[in-house]
C-alpha cells in the first residue's frame, strides 16, 4: 500500500479518477486470484 500513501502525499497533481480505478481494479483483481 506503499504507493497509494505516496500518491496522496503528492497530491493532486498525480491523483485522478483514472489513476484511482486502476488502483482499485488491480487491488479486487489481486484479491480475486488470492481467494482462487
Amino acid at each position: 500500500h506503499g504507493y497509494v500513501v505516496d500518491w496522496f502525499r503528492a497530491g493532486p497533481l498525480h491523483m485522478n479518477a483514472a489513476d484511482i480505478l486502476l488502483c482499485a481494479g488491480g487491488a479486487l483483481l489481486m484479491l480475486q486470484m488470492l481467494r482462487e
